[in-house]
C-alpha cells in the first residue's frame, strides 16, 4: 500500500473517531439552537413588540406631563416658603433678598410647569426648562462644601444627589424637544403601522421590483 493511500485511510479512521456520536453533541458542534429555545425566543420577541407598540403612543405625553407636574410642585413649594432647598439656593445665589429670589424662582417654575402641562409654546418651554436645570449645576462651583463629603468629588451629599439627578431631567427635556411640534401639545411623532408603507422605504422597494 502506498504512503498516500495509507494517509487517506488513517485520516478517515480519525474522522470517524472524532465525529459526534449523539444528536445533542452534533447540535452543540453545529451551534444549532434547540427547537424549544427557538419557540421561547419567538414568544419573548413577540411580547417585546406588543409592549413597545402599546407604550409608544403614550410615553412622550406621559414624560411631558410628569415633567410639568414636577415643576408645578417644586415651584409651588418655593412660592409658599416650604422648599427643602431654600438654604441651598440662598448660598448659590448670594444676592438680593433670599425670600424674594426663592419666590421668583418658584414663580418661574410654576409658569414653566403650566406650559408643559398645557403644551403651549412647547419647544420654547422645554428649552427654558433645560437651561433652568443646567443652571442648578452652578451649586457645584458656588457651594462645593454642600455638594461633596470631605471634599471628595465621588462622595455626593444629599444636596449633591438632588442636583446631579437634574441631568436626567435635562435629558428628558431634550428628548421632548426633538419630538415636539412647535406651539402645540403634540409631542409625539406619528409612526406608520407598517414600515413598508413609509415613503422613504417605498422608493427603494419600487426600484428593486422587476419590470414587467
Amino acid at each position: 500500500m502506498s504512503d498516500e493511500t495509507s494517509t487517506v485511510s488513517l485520516s478517515k479512521r480519525l474522522s470517524r473517531h472524532l465525529r459526534p456520536r449523539t444528536r445533542l453533541a452534533r447540535l452543540r458542534l453545529d451551534r444549532t439552537p434547540l427547537p424549544g429555545f427557538i419557540a421561547i425566543t419567538d414568544r419573548v420577541h413577540a411580547l417585546d413588540q406588543v409592549m413597545a407598540e402599546s407604550l409608544r403612543p403614550v410615553t412622550l405625553h406621559a414624560l411631558r406631563l410628569l415633567l410639568g407636574v414636577l415643576f408645578v410642585w417644586f415651584g409651588g413649594l418655593k412660592v409658599i416658603g416650604h422648599s427643602p432647598v431654600a438654604g441651598l439656593i440662598a448660598q448659590t445665589l448670594p444676592f438680593g433678598h433670599d425670600h424674594l429670589v426663592l419666590v421668583l424662582l418658584g414663580t418661574a417654575e410654576l409658569g414653566l410647569g403650566a406650559l408643559l402641562l398645557s403644551g403651549a409654546f412647547l419647544r420654547l418651554a422645554l428649552l427654558a426648562v433645560g437651561l433652568h436645570l443646567a443652571g442648578t449645576f452652578s451649586t457645584f462651583a458656588m457651594a462645593p462644601a454642600l455638594m461633596f463629603s470631605d471634599s471628595n468629588p465621588l462622595l455626593l451629599t444629599a444636596d449633591g444627589e438632588f442636583v446631579a439627578k437634574n441631568s436626567v431631567l435635562i435629558a428628558a427635556a431634550l428628548v421632548l424637544i426633538t419630538h415636539a411640534s412647535p406651539g402645540t401639545a403634540n409631542s409625539s411623532v406619528p409612526m406608520p403601522e407598517n414600515p413598508i408603507e413609509a415613503p422613504e422605504t417605498q422608493a427603494p422597494l419600487e426600484r428593486r421590483l422587476p419590470e414587467d
